[in-house]
């Protein structure tokens, strides 16, 4: 059975630069190299969406922060398993409607690794650059 979300707005849900580091720690993939996915409400389409919720709010709010794109890294063991995962990142993107020019995805084994980046290396990296 899936998961079901208790998602709770937390203070400064709002704020991308608040809640980026927050939510990426808890981005994961499965072991099969999904995005993990649970049902929750979303109230802009006020319908019930199976998807992951963390992503679904960081990308409706990089759509309310114009002159921002976000950069996010993908990790994994192999190129192989970078490049299943990203395509899978992409499928979730799509789902969200992402305004892509405002999306960078790589993977972290190509990515700078000098760079401040936030999240979990059993999910995605992720870092914001602003115009």
């Amino acid at each position: 059975p899936e998961d079901h979300f208790a998602y709770q707005p937390p203070a400064g849900w709002e704020n991308l630069d608040d809640l980026l580091p927050k939510y990426s720690r808890l981005i994961a993939y499965t072991q099969d190299g999904f995005l993990e996915k649970g049902y929750y409400y979303n109230y802009e389409r006020a319908m019930l969406i199976l998807q992951n919720p963390y992503l679904d709010h960081l990308i409706a709010l990089l759509k309310k922060t114009p002159g921002t794109k976000m950069v996010i890294a993908v990790p994994g063991e192999t190129e192989a398993e970078e490049v299943s995962k990203i395509e899978d990142l992409k499928a979730s993107l799509r789902y969200f409607d992402a305004p892509m020019k405002a999306i960078e995805i790589q993977s972290f084994s190509q990515a700078d690794q000098g760079v401040k980046w936030v999240g979990s290396k059993k999910g995605l990296l992720f870092r914001l650059e602003r115009k």
